[in-house]
C-alpha cells in the first residue's frame, strides 16, 4: 500500500516537472517548430498541439510568433509549398 502511494506520488511530481519546463516559451516554440516539420503532410491541429502542452492555442500562438517572427500556420504553408 505505501509503495502504491509512493508510485503515485512520484508520477504527480514528474508531471508537475514536466509541465513547467514545458512553460519555457523558447522550448516550446522550439518544440512547435519540430512538431511542424515532422508532421506538415498531416491534418495539423493548433488545438491538439496546444492541448499537449497545457496551453492555450492563443498564448501557444503568441510564444511561437514572438520566437520566430511568424505564425505556426506560417511555417506549415512555407513547409508544404517548399516540399511541393
Amino acid at each position: 500500500m505505501l509503495r502504491l502511494y509512493f508510485h503515485q506520488l512520484l508520477l504527480m511530481l514528474i508531471r508537475q516537472s514536466e509541465r513547467k519546463y514545458r512553460r519555457h516559451p523558447d522550448w516550446t516554440a522550439n518544440y512547435v517548430q519540430e512538431y511542424v516539420q515532422k508532421n506538415y503532410t498531416s491534418d495539423l491541429s493548433l488545438r491538439k498541439i496546444a492541448l499537449e502542452l497545457y496551453l492555450s492555442p492563443e498564448r501557444l500562438c503568441r510564444l511561437y510568433k514572438a520566437r520566430f517572427g511568424h505564425t505556426i500556420r506560417t511555417e506549415t504553408n512555407s513547409l508544404r509549398v517548399e516540399k511541393a
